[in-house]
């Protein structure tokens, strides 16, 4: 595991390499999201998608309770975030236990310093989503929120320092990562509210096991693992900082291991939050 130990030249030689695919990356989901939202808008999902049909507005209008129906602008976005987070959450996923590329960051230096490339790209490519969510949110209303628009903005900036500093690559992955594997069953359990409901046995597999599963990647990732991974995190910059070695490495940066630790406790209990909504839910079906 390498660690990068000049620090007059890797933060420019990293953002220079790396901002065009940010770049991209970003025009490249407004694309797609403004494909998506034409190819919904003129109700031809089933013939490119291989989805159902999309509600008519008799439907919609038959049931009052589905806020989301009949609007493109919802399924477009849902579609753009669920492929992205099968990208993240998947080569998180590959890559955290398959590979188990953390397994040999053994030191809190290499979880803080050690340069992973798996890490990096899915860091790149969750700062292009980040910032591309927080754009397109401030045109959609039902988006907008105080709190998820703080969380696009908080995660972007973290992510931001990771690939400008060439850190964080440990936590990166698992915070930046291997989080978004429970959101692609999220925008699965979600892609109904947009469709009529005839779409086959593949379809209704789907759309019955993504609720569970979601609900189950999200309290594994998102709470039982999450707090351990935060414990680790601020043991980790304990010691580098008391033993000189965060200066050492990176002069002039401390500050970034203290945000991060400073942002981490409040994106700890905002999972919490969410995780009362989904057993509230969850009740809720069940009884």
């Amino acid at each position: 595991m390498a660690v990068t130990t000049k620090t007059l030249d890797y933060k420019s030689k990293h953002l220079n390499k790396l901002l065009p695919y940010l770049i991209v990356l970003a025009i490249v989901m407004q694309i797609a999201y403004v494909i998506l939202y034409w190819l919904y808008d003129n109700n031809l999902t089933h013939r490119f998608l291989g989805l159902p049909p999309v509600l008519d507005e008799a439907s919609c209008s038959a049931d009052n309770s589905n806020e989301k129906c009949g609007k493109p602008e919802l399924f477009a976005f849902q579609i753009v975030c669920g492929s992205v987070f099968v990208v993240i959450g998947g080569w998180s996923f590959w890559d955290w236990h398959m590979v188990q590329r953390s397994s040999n960051q053994t030191t809190a230096v290499q979880r803080l310093y050690g340069h992973d490339s798996a890490a990096q790209w899915v860091t790149v490519l969750n700062l292009a989503f980040q910032v591309w969510d927080f754009l397109i949110s401030l045109t959609i209303p039902e988006l907008c929120t105080w709190i998820m628009m703080t969380h696009h903005l908080v995660a972007a900036i973290l992510a931001f320092s990771a690939i400008y500093n060439d850190m964080m690559s440990y936590y990166a992955l698992f915070f930046l990562g291997i989080s978004e594997v429970s959101s692609i069953f999220l925008v699965s359990m979600d892609i109904p509210s947009y469709l009529a409901s005839s779409g086959g046995m593949f379809y209704s597999i789907v759309k019955d096991a993504s609720g569970p599963l979601f609900a189950i990647t999200f309290i594994l990732y998102r709470v039982i693992v999450w707090w351990p991974c935060s414990l680790r995190l601020y043991r980790d910059v304990t010691q580098v900082v008391t033993s000189k070695k965060a200066e050492e490495l990176r002069p002039g940066r401390t500050w970034i291991l203290n945000m991060w630790l400073f942002f981490n406790v409040p994106m700890g209990f905002l999972q919490l939050y969410w995780m009362s909504i989904i057993l509230k839910e969850a009740y809720k079906m069940l009884s």
